[in-house]
């Protein structure tokens, strides 16, 4: 797979519209891919035309499944713990996808601040 910023383009345009007038929420290009943060915490990124979410619960995890074409996302041979990747071929299917996205951000959101170590 590629991870060619002209490829995730399509997605990012739309998808940011949306993302950054929820606050706190920035986004930074790297790992070869555009990600989603809100408060420093990973809740989305694009993964060459596909669209991985990594906040879902289990019930979420599985009617996404069931109503679009998404699956466990893999990297380098093994499955990231409840991270689910969509496939968006079209604006249509990612608007679909929005209100999964926002369970996404309000699960990072609610996550604990990790506190930094002084001298470390």
């Amino acid at each position: 797979m590629s991870s060619d910023r002209e490829e995730q383009s399509f997605i990012r345009t739309i998808l940011e519209n949306q993302l950054f007038s929820w606050p706190y929420v920035t986004s930074k290009y790297m790992f070869g891919c555009f990600v989603y943060l809100v408060k420093g915490k990973l809740f989305a990124f694009i993964n060459d035309d596909d669209l991985v979410i990594t906040n879902l619960d289990e019930t979420s995890r599985e009617a996404i499944t069931e109503s679009l074409e998404a699956f466990p996302f893999e990297s380098k041979g093994k499955f990231i713990g409840g991270w689910i990747e969509v496939v968006v071929s079209d604006e249509s299917e990612l608007t679909s996808v929005i209100e999964y996205v926002r369970k996404s951000y309000e699960a990072a959101l609610a996550k604990p601040q990790v506190m930094k170590r002084k001298g470390k």
